[in-house]
């Protein structure tokens, strides 16, 4: 997978995280709560993933695929709390969720390959 394709995969799981966090219930108080750290999270990974592709060095490019894996894994964590406090239809939140572990056993595993290259 290239970089682009990286863009685009975590771009579109933001864009699908930003319309799950429209459908979440705001009057319940943890709705808004997680309605809040999702949309950061799903943002913050597309952001930080958006970075690799202009990584300088590699020991910078290791830092930034931690600091996504960071992102997909707190994108993840949010996502599974909709789903326990069943606050929409496990259907939907599911899909997003294995998107999640997916990216993060990417990044981990990226993340793994050049800390070796580096020792």
């Amino acid at each position: 997978m290239n970089t682009e394709e990286l863009n685009l995969r975590t771009k579109t799981l933001a864009n699908a995280c930003i319309k799950v966090s429209i459908l979440v219930p705001a009057n319940v108080t943890l709705g808004i709560l997680i309605k809040d750290r999702l949309l950061n999270s799903a943002t913050d990974l597309a952001v930080k993933t958006r970075g690799l592709g202009m990584s300088q060095n590699s020991e910078y490019f290791a830092n930034r695929l931690n600091a996504a894996a960071e992102a997909s894994n707190s994108c993840g964590f949010w996502l599974e709390m909709i789903k326990d406090e069943n606050l929409m239809d496990v259907n939907l939140i599911n899909p997003l969720i294995e998107e999640c572990n997916m990216l993060l056993a990417l990044f981990l595993q990226a993340s793994k390959r050049v800390k070796d290259k580096l020792e």
